[in-house]
Parts: C-alpha cells; sequence; structure tokens
C-alpha cells in the first residue's frame, strides 16, 4: 500500500491536467465540427463547441496573443470564482458534460469522456497538493519536548 501512496504522491498531476484539459479543449471543437457535418443533433454539437470556446479560456493559453480579453476574462474567473482550486474546476467542467454524454448518443461522448477524465486529474493534483502542504507544515511547525514551555 505504501508503494502506491508514493506512486501516487509523484505523479505529476499538475502537468497531466494540463495536458489533459488542452487536449479536451481541442477535441471539443472537432468533435463538435465533425458532428455537424456529418448532421448529427445540432443542439449538442452547438453545444460541445460552446463548451470549446468555454475550455479554450481557461486552458489554452495561445489564445491570449490573439484575444487579450480573454486573459483578462480568465484572471477573473480563476480570482472571483476560485477555479484555481481543483474541486470547483471539476465540478463545473463535470457540468458541462451533461449535454454531451446524453442520448442520443453523438460523437460528443468522446469529449465529454475526456472532460470527465480532466476533472480527475485537478481533483487528484488538489489533494497531492493539499497533502504535500499539509507534510510541509508538520515539518516546519515547532513541537517543543514534552515538560519544555
Amino acid at each position: 500500500m505504501g508503494l502506491i501512496m508514493e506512486d501516487i504522491m509523484a505523479f505529476n498531476w499538475e502537468r497531466a491536467a494540463d495536458i489533459g484539459g488542452k487536449i479536451t479543449t481541442i477535441l471539443c471543437f472537432a468533435a463538435g465540427l465533425l458532428g455537424l457535418f456529418q448532421g448529427q443533433s445540432t443542439g449538442i454539437m452547438t453545444y460541445t463547441i460552446f463548451s470549446g470556446f468555454l475550455l479554450a479560456v481557461l486552458e489554452l493559453p495561445v489564445i491570449y496573443f490573439c484575444f487579450p480579453k480573454c486573459k483578462r476574462v480568465r484572471s477573473e474567473i480563476l480570482e472571483t470564482l476560485h477555479f484555481d482550486q481543483g474541486p470547483i474546476r471539476a465540478t463545473v467542467y463535470c457540468l458541462t458534460t451533461i449535454l454531451m454524454l446524453k442520448k442520443p448518443l453523438t460523437i460528443a461522448v468522446i469529449p465529454g469522456s475526456l472532460i470527465v477524465i480532466t476533472s480527475f486529474l485537478y481533483i487528484m493534483n488538489f489533494f497531492v497538493k493539499r497533502s504535500e502542504d499539509a507534510e510541509a507544515a508538520a515539518k516546519t511547525s515547532y513541537n517543543p519536548v514534552p515538560g519544555e514551555r
């Protein structure tokens, strides 16, 4: 059990979540456009593309060069809504998958599933960082010898 916990703590969850977010964002656009061209559910495909725009503001720093307002929107979202915390970001991401995973099943199931996986990565990153912070605080706290004031 100890080796598993060491592996979990050693894994770079932040990088995995970052890469997952970028891939998922691009896949939302691609699946949405492909589904529209194939004649799948127009509403679900439009929603998938819209979700891609939402994720792009948070996940793709490349768009800040093209659209400087996106950088300001991202900083507002991170500061005001606390999107820098894993559980909040994961919850919102999972809520965006409601229509993507709805019947009739379309190609939007693929980005919807990846959003759920990315949400899991953000949650794992949050708990690993929280554990590391608690461990660091325990090492730096002053523990007097019993009987000493």
